[in-house]
């Protein structure tokens, strides 16, 4: 398990830009995801089965 004041040690951030990286993490996984969900969606589905 990592623990926010490590990193903050170690990269020598503040905790607003640590949590400015997080939310664009955050933001980052929802976009990929919308963009994973349209593209399965818009993929056209044959029947092998008539």
């Amino acid at each position: 398990m990592i623990r926010i004041p490590a990193i903050k040690q170690q990269t020598g951030a503040t905790a607003s830009t640590l949590g400015l990286a997080l939310l664009g993490v955050s933001a980052g996984a929802v976009v990929t995801m919308m963009l994973t969900g349209r593209l399965y969606w818009g993929w056209p589905t044959y029947s092998l089965s008539r």
